[in-house]
């Protein structure tokens, strides 16, 4: 097998960036089924979206997900969060994945994935357990919500300083 190489297309990509990742647990193969029905649909969705067995590794991954994580999508499938970002990142995605399974009810939870910079960014990971003829999956959607705290907390301290409601009274 190619040693696979991280393609970092945006800002963001994974604290530990690994010159090769492990092997696939599984051969490629065993997804073709699946992403051939989900492809076209998961494809046409702007948000990263992807589709995750049992084992928690990714089945499918539509181009927004693999580009947020910083790698091209075929060389995720078939892996887990555990091989390319750091243990504790990847344990909050898979104590939400197991909460889905068990409860079989979607969970949401907030992540700070870490940058190559020293920033982070703030993700809002929403997984619902889905029911595929492979079996139960699992949809989980990634949503960057990092601007928008960025804005919150501004408008926190300027609320703090009275500067907000000044600006607000005096156009």
């Amino acid at each position: 097998m190619t040693p696979l190489k991280p393609t970092f297309p945006l800002a963001l990509a994974p604290a530990r960036q690994p010159s090769v990742l492990p092997p696939r647990p599984y051969p490629d193969h065993s997804y073709q089924r699946l992403q051939e029905g989900f492809a076209p649909l998961l494809h046409a969705v702007a948000a990263p979206v992807g589709m995750k067995d049992r084992d928690h590794h990714w089945c499918f991954l539509n181009q927004a997900y693999g580009e947020l994580l910083g790698y091209a999508i075929d060389d995720l499938v078939g892996r887990s969060e555990l091989d390319i970002l750091p243990s504790a990142v990847a344990e909050v995605f898979w104590r939400a994945e197991q909460r889905a399974f068990a409860e079989d009810r979607p969970q949401s939870s907030r992540v700070t994935l870490p940058t190559p910079d020293g920033h982070s960014r703030l993700l809002i990971v929403n997984i619902t357990p889905v029911f595929a003829l492979d079996g139960p999956l699992l949809m989980v959607t990634l949503q960057d919500i990092t601007a928008q705290q960025q804005v919150e907390q501004t408008l926190w301290r300027q609320a703090e300083r009275g500067q907000l409601l000044e600006a607000i009274a005096h156009p």
